[in-house]
């Protein structure tokens, strides 16, 4: 398991606690290939589009 962004961007947690944000529900990342290289420090938030 890894760790889901939002923890590990200090900056991204410190801004929700500030707005007094809370987490409603998670995600999972699914991934059909190799696991791409992303910049943690430039992920605030993620969004989710669920169908059913």
């Amino acid at each position: 398991m890894t760790q889901p962004v939002m923890l590990a961007n200090k900056q991204a947690v410190a801004l929700a606690q500030a707005l007094g944000l809370v987490p409603v529900f998670a995600t999972a990342r699914i991934y059909t290939g190799p696991v791409r290289a992303i910049k943690l420090e430039r992920v605030f938030g993620i969004t989710s589009f669920e169908l059913g």
